[in-house]
């Protein structure tokens, strides 16, 4: 474990494998737990980096204020400080909006994007959901808040085959009282991340993957994006929500392991 300081926080990560530079972006709330066993897994054949979220985890929260920009920053900090000149990023859900901004400020430094579940263009629907969310985080106590947000994350087929995956996933997400203030803060600046006009920019070959019952992040804006980016390739996957690497682990792994 090393970490390194960006914009006044402490970022820590992690590194293993050998090869070609993959690093994993987690999404809303999630620090480096959340990825399970799938660093290990891609580690048999390159070089993996992970890492906690500022605010998150282990990693402190720092004094800015919170935006994509600066989320995006921490993440080439890591990059820098682990000597990686160049590498593929693997992002979910929020974590893909980090990805996306570092390919149009850094596209030297993007081998490769593999986005999953992402949400990109702003919508009524979007707005609505995030305003909902942030309802959720003011009312609800960070287990409630959970309980909800885990019950949006996962098609309902999955609750009946992998019920006690969605409790380990649930108690991993449930977040301290300092990391629930930070939910807050990327709520918040979720509502001024727009890149749609930018997007047509992106070179770097993209895959994206989505669930047909996502409903935090509906295939219709995953199809919308691979439409924009020359480069890219859609994967969907039938029954799955907004979590299709626990949904439909085997699927997502060998789409991801053949594109890289």
């Amino acid at each position: 474990m090393a970490s390194v300081k960006s914009n006044g926080a402490q970022i820590f990560y992690e590194e293993s494998g050998a090869g070609d530079a993959l690093i994993l972006i987690p999404g809303l709330g999630a620090h480096s737990g959340i990825w399970g066993p799938f660093p290990k897994m891609f580690a048999e054949r390159r070089r993996v980096i992970t890492y906690d979220p500022r605010g998150l985890g282990r990693s402190a929260g720092g004094t800015n204020k919170l935006s994509i920009g600066l989320m995006t920053s921490d993440a080439k900090a890591v990059l820098d400080a682990a000597g990686i000149q160049k590498a593929a990023l693997l992002a979910t859900s929020m974590g893909a909006l980090v990805a996306l901004r570092f390919a149009l400020d850094y596209p030297a430094r993007t081998s490769k994007l593999v986005l999953i579940t992402p949400a990109v263009f702003r919508t009524r629907y979007g707005e609505w959901l995030l305003d909902t969310l942030q309802l959720f985080r003011e009312r609800f106590s960070p287990e409630e808040f959970v309980r909800a947000f885990v019950l949006l994350a996962f098609a309902p087929p999955f609750f009946e085959k992998g019920y006690g995956m969605i409790k380990e996933v649930s108690r991993m997400l449930t977040p301290t009282p300092a990391e629930y203030e930070q939910i807050g803060r990327q709520l918040e600046c979720l509502k001024d991340a727009d890149f749609s006009s930018e997007i047509s920019r992106i070179e770097a070959p993209t895959l994206i993957i989505a669930g047909q019952h996502d409903i935090l992040a509906p295939i219709e804006g995953a199809r919308k994006f691979a439409s924009k980016i020359r480069r890219s390739r859609l994967v969907s996957i039938p029954d799955a929500g907004h979590s299709p690497f626990v949904e439909a682990t085997e699927e997502v792994v060998k789409a991801i392991d053949e594109f890289l």
